[in-house]
């Protein structure tokens, strides 16, 4: 099979791998579309802590069920259209065990620790494989797994109708985030420095604040009659946003920790303790959360602003290097694809 192949860091090439063997409760997926995440792209340039290599990466992806090893999942088949929890978890562990598989303590990601969706053919479990509608616009379906991620952080928040929530970065999981919360009946603001991003959200009919023109803790004595946010979604990584989302957040209000930061950073803990906060962290995506976020895009109800997202051009494999270049040097962009027919 053809697949793009990350021999070390700063390294792609285009080479032919062999076929995934598949071990028990394993299926065999032919892939239409791959989406590129951040983590790839840390992956790509050795920026990723755990990451291995050589990888072949990716994990957001749709395609074709072409084969499988022991019982399927009542109502999918071979020639389905699939999409599928990115990641293999032990089962046995006190996290898996309780339903928390997403925080495995063995937990490994395809394109990351195990090779990925970059390929002609992926395996997966099978008991993290979903079937899409028929008629599905795969390259919506290709945004399962990043959708599955803000359903997950939206969920894991508890956000309700009506609820006031700033989304921390204007980054592709933060405006999902953002996108999933207006879903929901929420109020959302999105912070962001990129005056792109700014104007993108904008567009997209969410309140915008930029925190290097307007004190995030200002903005907030706006919100809730003076009360603050009820739910602050940090998905930007950075010291100062990460310190003002306690201040913006309301009393006995919600802090969500999304990105991923180079170092530990400081948070305030007299806010904290103050306000009786709650600071949730969040990893990857519940498969009850990945299950319904599958059920949203066979909905359609999210498309119009789904499509905001992807990108107009969609690169061959063959291309790889130049696809993971335009995401390093061009930030006026959301998501990316690439097609693997």
């Amino acid at each position: 099979m053809k697949s793009a192949l990350f021999p070390n860091k700063n390294e792609v090439t285009v080479t032919n791998q062999e076929l995934p063997e598949l071990s028990s409760n394993e299926a065999l997926v032919k892939v239409h579309y791959a989406g590129i995440c951040g983590s790839d792209v840390h992956v790509y340039q050795g920026h990723h802590a755990t990451a291995t290599y050589p990888r072949i990466p990716g994990h957001e992806f749709v395609g074709e069920l072409v084969d499988f090893n022991g019982k399927m999942k009542d109502g999918i088949e071979k020639g389905d259209y699939v999409v599928a929890q990115p990641f293999f978890s032990c089962g046995t562990c006190q996290p898996c065990i309780t339903g928390y598989d997403n925080v495995c303590e063995q937990l490994q990601i395809l394109g990351i620790h195990v090779d990925g969706t970059f390929s002609e053919y992926v395996k997966v479990p099978i008991k993290k494989m979903y079937k899409v509608r028929k008629d599905i616009d795969l390259k919506l379906a290709a945004m399962a797994e990043p959708l599955a991620v803000a359903v997950h952080d939206v969920m894991t928040a508890k956000t309700q109708l009506g609820d006031k929530v700033l989304v921390s970065g204007g980054g592709p999981i933060g405006m999902l985030i953002a996108i999933v919360a207006k879903h929901t009946g929420a109020n959302v603001t999105v912070s962001e420095v990129s005056e792109y991003r700014l104007n993108y959200a904008k567009d997209m009919g969410f309140d915008t604040v930029n925190p290097i023109d307007t004190s995030l803790v200002d903005y907030a004595k706006n919100v809730n009659n003076g009360s603050g946010f009820d739910t602050v979604f940090e998905t930007s990584g950075v010291a100062s946003a990460v310190l003002a989302s306690t201040a913006a957040v309301k009393i006995r209000g919600s802090v969500v920790i999304i990105g991923v930061a180079k170092d530990n950073l400081p948070f305030s803990t007299n806010d904290t303790y103050s306000k009786e906060l709650t600071i949730l962290g969040v990893r990857v995506h519940s498969q009850y959360a990945f299950e319904r976020a599958v059920s949203l895009l066979d909905s359609g109800a999210l498309d119009e602003d789904l499509y905001k997202i992807l990108d107009d051009k969609v690169y061959p494999l063959d291309q790889i290097k130049e696809a993971l270049d335009y995401c390093i040097n061009d930030t006026n962009h959301f998501k990316t694809l690439v097609s693997i027919d």
